[in-house]
């Protein structure tokens, strides 16, 4: 299975896969007329990660990659930039059912921070 190298891969038996589409840190973008600020989703790759141990369940973590760059919520973006998730993520479903007969699939957002700390 060969994934983005922004993507983190987790595999657990339950019949749930956890998302953290934009765990990226940020760099400075123009927000609402203020710029210099660094936009993120703070602290959803970790918190997806121990959700996913605590829940056996698998998830695919976007640790890296700012939001900015990359959207994993964005069909079109993932296509053009990083088709191998969506083979990953068809595969892991796949995987789910087969094992549970059923697959429930969370995407995990923080709420979109602006932080004069984060410059």
């Amino acid at each position: 299975m060969g994934a983005d190298r922004s993507i983190e891969i987790i595999r657990g038996n339950a019949p749930l896969i956890l998302i953290a589409p934009h765990g990226g840190r940020g760099s400075e973008h123009s927000v609402g007329g203020i710029s210099g600020r660094k936009v993120n989703d703070l602290y959803t790759a970790e918190m997806t990660r121990e959700l996913a141990r605590l829940l056996d369940a698998n998830a695919l973590i976007n640790a890296v990659t700012d939001r900015n760059e990359l959207d994993y919520n964005r069909i079109s973006e993932i296509c053009d930039k990083a088709p191998s998730f969506l083979t990953v993520l068809a595969e892991i479903v796949d995987e789910t059912i087969v094992r549970n007969g059923v697959a429930s699939v969370l995407l995990i957002h923080g709420w979109n921070v602006i932080s004069r700390e984060q410059i």
